[in-house]
């Protein structure tokens, strides 16, 4: 299995890039999602989810409810019934997979016990030996964003 992974810093054109793509790719099944920004007034007041299939849904807006990432409260049960269904082969066969807007401060490395998709007991390691990624992603993912995400700082 091929994985490609799009980093770049906001604004750059990520998802633009990722809309020409996919449109080009007229010999290839693809499904997924990717991510617009939502504005009012110039400024960001969250994000939206745009499945390959045509559904679009709330993942994020500026507010408290939980759960929260920054100012953000995350739509996760709407996120999960726009985005999970076009993600899984059994419902959704494709060649190319599309996740857009997972940055470093979104990604949790769970190394507690056996998963599934886990590389138990080498995940912390692993991680660690990543060249590819830089320290301070590494200390986001193997606990920084968990300590935010619960609120334990």
């Amino acid at each position: 299995m091929v994985r490609l992974f799009l980093t770049g810093s906001p604004g750059v054109g990520k998802t633009t890039l990722i809309r020409v793509v996919i449109a080009r790719l007229e010999e290839v099944t693809c499904a997924g999602f990717y991510t617009e920004e939502k504005r009012q007034r110039g400024q960001r007041v969250g994000f939206r989810i745009v499945t390959l299939s045509g559904r679009e849904g709330t993942l994020a807006s500026v507010g408290r409810k939980e759960p929260t990432l920054g100012r953000y409260s995350i739509h996760v049960e709407e996120f999960e019934r726009r985005a999970l269904p076009d993600l899984d082969p059994g419902t959704t066969p494709a060649e190319l997979y599309v996740i857009d807007r997972i940055g470093d401060d979104k990604i949790l490395f769970a190394s507690d016990y056996p998963h599934w998709d886990g590389m138990f007991p080498y995940v912390v390691s692993t991680i660690h030996g990543r060249k590819d990624i830089s320290e301070e992603s590494k200390g986001k993912f193997l606990g920084e964003n968990a300590k935010k995400l619960y609120g334990w700082e």
